[in-house]
């Protein structure tokens, strides 16, 4: 009997091999964005790895055992045979929660790193977190313990008992997908109070809610009604493949904005990735606002801020100009006497007002001690005009 002849085994191992490449290529384009980007590797990157590799070996082992079987039903498998493809599926068992797990997790960090800077939202993201690391445990320790006694699960000869696998399945998927539909909530939440442009939005909440895609198809697995033999493990193993490379590029694809050859002209998705942790962070940052512009006084009452000093202080050397430096920014160039600044001792307020004569490099209205950084001696007024 050959592989041809199962369309079960087919599906699986086309759907292996084209998934090998696709999430070698996500991972690696993820480290090379965040290089881009000038971060760090940081949690959210080595979480995206960790669920990386549970899919890499998650497709390794199904293609051995497709190999192994070569279209035949498990039933048919020499005991040895099957023995030894039954250790191989309980490890293969293991590598779902991992990846949902850690794939979810590197979404979670994600959504702290734009939307943390909201007290409430963060919360919100922890305790995702901490029921999605609650549900791994879980899921793990039963899938490992789901026979009693445990090699039960490869010795078929041996006395003891296996929990319903349907049963199983349920007990598990069921949180597993709620939770995927929980995060996209949530960001659908985040995003909705951003005071960005209808379309922007829209695409952006597309783009995040792709991870409910994953919680569909876990619902998908438990309405198949698996039977017994070799459909229980190889449509799961199908479905869950399908689940795992969702996974996969819904964590690695929100951070490929830093990659230019990825950026279509227009307003692409990179592009408004690139923008929305500025946009977070300037809508629910809770700095005071900037202090209002100083209006110009000409009469120099003291209600400008002493601005209107007298101009012979503020005069650049002939042909040239001079830079002041305050607060880490620079205030322009000084205009010189050419410009029509009066000459040294005249204090006649300057024909128009300041900001017209420096080209103001921040804000005008920042309070500047002129007596202090503008302060000229004698000496260098006379050398200059």
């Amino acid at each position: 009997m050959a592989i041809a002849d199962n369309p079960i085994q087919v599906g699986t191992l086309a759907l292996s091999i084209i998934i090998l490449p696709i999430v070698c290529v996500a991972i690696t384009l993820r480290f090379i964005a965040t290089r881009k980007a000038g971060r760090n590797i940081g949690a959210e990157d080595w979480c995206a790895l960790v669920a990386t590799l549970a899919t890499i070996g998650y497709n390794i082992i199904s293609i051995y055992i497709i190999h192994v079987l070569n279209g035949r039903p498990f039933t048919e498998l020499p005991l040895d045979t099957l023995t030894g493809v039954l250790k191989v599926a309980f490890v293969c068992t293991q590598l779902f929660p991992l990846n949902q797990v850690f794939a979810k997790l590197s979404i979670l960090l994600l959504y702290h790193r734009i939307f943390g800077i909201n007290k409430r939202y963060a919360l919100w993201i922890m305790i995702a977190g901490v029921l999605q690391v609650c549900w791994g445990v879980s899921a793990v320790g039963a899938l490992l313990f789901q026979c009693r006694p445990m090699h039960k699960y490869w010795d078929v000869l041996t006395p003891g008992w296996c929990m319903d696998s349907v049963a199983l399945l349920v007990a598990f998927e069921v949180p597993n997908s709620s939770l995927d539909f929980g995060m996209v909530a949530i960001v659908l939440v985040m995003l909705r109070d951003l005071r960005i442009r209808p379309s922007t939005k829209w695409k952006l909440s597309f783009l995040f809610a792709a991870g409910g895609f994953s919680g569909l198809i876990g619902f998908l697995k438990i309405a198949a009604h698996f039977t017994a033999g070799q459909s229980n493990f190889m449509v799961l193993a199908m479905w869950g493949l399908a689940q795992m490379l969702l996974s996969v590029i819904c964590c690695c694809v929100p951070s490929y904005n830093s990659l230019k050859f990825l950026k279509p002209s227009g307003s692409g998705f990179s592009r408004l990735l690139g923008s929305l942790k500025s946009k977070s962070s300037t809508f629910f940052s809770s700095s005071p606002a900037s202090p209002a512009p100083i209006p110009y006084n000409p009469a120099g009452n003291g209600n400008d801020g002493g601005m209107a000093q007298p101009r012979a202080n503020m005069a650049g050397k002939v042909g040239s100009g001079s830079t002041i430096n305050y607060g880490g920014g620079s205030w322009g160039w000084l205009q010189t006497p050419e410009a029509g600044v009066a000459p040294a001792g005249d204090v006649k307020p300057p024909p128009v007002p300041p900001k017209d004569n420096i080209k103001v490099g921040q804000p005008f209205g920042a309070k500047v001690d002129i007596d202090y950084h503008l302060q000229l001696s004698k000496e260098g007024r006379d050398s200059w005009v």
